[in-house]
């Protein structure tokens, strides 16, 4: 989460299609970075505070001669719920 305790602005522009011309402005492509690398974004009534959440996924490899859907090399439980993992 980040905030400030300005003014905040205007959050109905980040549900806005991007435009191509917001591609070459000089400024304001804050938002744009945030529309595309974020899973979630969340913004409070003022407009001055942002939560933004990034799921990052883990590469698996079965660990070598284990039975099908075994053990892992992370050593995480697949069976687990993903809350339980983290």
């Amino acid at each position: 989460m980040i905030g400030d305790e300005g003014p905040g602005f205007d959050t109905s522009r980040f549900d806005q299609p991007i435009d191509r011309e917001d591609l070459v402005r000089i400024g304001g492509r804050g938002l744009l970075l945030i529309r595309t690398f974020m899973d979630e974004v969340v913004f409070n009534a003022a407009g001055n505070s942002i939560t933004m959440v990034k799921r990052f996924q883990t590469l698996l490899r079965p660990v070598p001669g284990c039975c099908a859907g075994g053990a892992f090399l992370d050593g995480a439980d697949r069976d687990q719920p993903a809350e339980a993992l983290s």
